[in-house]
């Protein structure tokens, strides 16, 4: 995920995301506790950051996480 020319790091900006994605709260709520944590930042500034940044994550996520089964059977004749 590529954060280059933004104001704020990508930690910063993965923390927001992922407090709304995960606990779906309200926009003004996760901003609360971002205040809370010292970092200021606006309502709208964190809904564009999961409009474009929720999607590559699911993306990248999907791209790592692939997971295999492999089913063995013994059988007895």
């Amino acid at each position: 995920m590529n954060t280059t020319g933004r104001c704020y790091p990508k930690a910063i900006i993965l923390r927001p995301v992922y407090l709304k994605l995960r606990f779906r709260l309200s926009y003004r709520d996760v901003k609360e506790i971002m205040t809370m944590h010292g970092i200021e930042v606006d309502r709208a500034t964190i809904q564009r950051w999961v409009f474009k940044f929720a999607l590559l994550i699911e993306l990248e996520l999907n791209s790592t996480w692939i997971i295999t089964f492999s089913f063995h059977f013994n059988e007895d004749k």
